[in-house]
């Protein structure tokens, strides 16, 4: 009989530090996704004003059942993004898209069109902004603020 309870004792002990464990992992990598978001805006910034570029940065947000389903959808459908464009978690259900104009002449009512026509058969989406660089903002925060919907 006591050597169930410590048994028991020492698998409960387990699954606290197990779950303490995850709590810290999930915890590091949403409070993470700004700073990546952020330092991805930076460096493609930078890029745009070495070589007199724009770029378009459009913020997705999902509803939270099919946020999952979002990053499946963008692997798996390449018809959504290119292989050069920029998508990374922003935290919150909220994704970051980063498009540059590297084989495009750049237009905003273009970019916008492109945007509506690849996301609209996914579900889930609940708001899409977007915003411009430069004329919009020169960092992820500014950007962010003045992303307008779509």
């Amino acid at each position: 009989m006591d050597n169930i309870i410590v048994i028991g004792l020492f698998v409960l002990v387990g699954l606290a530090v197990l779950i303490f464990i995850l709590w810290l992992v999930i915890r590091k990598n949403t409070s993470s996704n700004h700073i990546d978001a952020a330092r991805f805006t930076e460096v493609e910034i930078a890029r745009a004003k070495r070589f007199g570029k724009r770029v378009a940065f459009i913020f997705v947000e999902m509803d939270k059942k099919s946020n999952n389903d979002f990053m499946m959808t963008l692997n798996t459908n390449p018809s959504i993004i290119r292989e050069y464009d920029v998508v990374t978690s922003i935290g919150n259900n909220r994704y970051l898209l980063i498009w540059s104009d590297a084989a495009l002449e750049f237009q905003p009512e273009i970019i916008i069109q492109q945007v509506k026509k690849r996301f609209a058969g996914i579900d889930g989406i609940k708001e899409i902004t977007c915003a411009f660089y430069p004329e919009d903002g020169s960092s992820f925060n500014e950007l962010q603020k003045n992303s307008k919907f779509i």
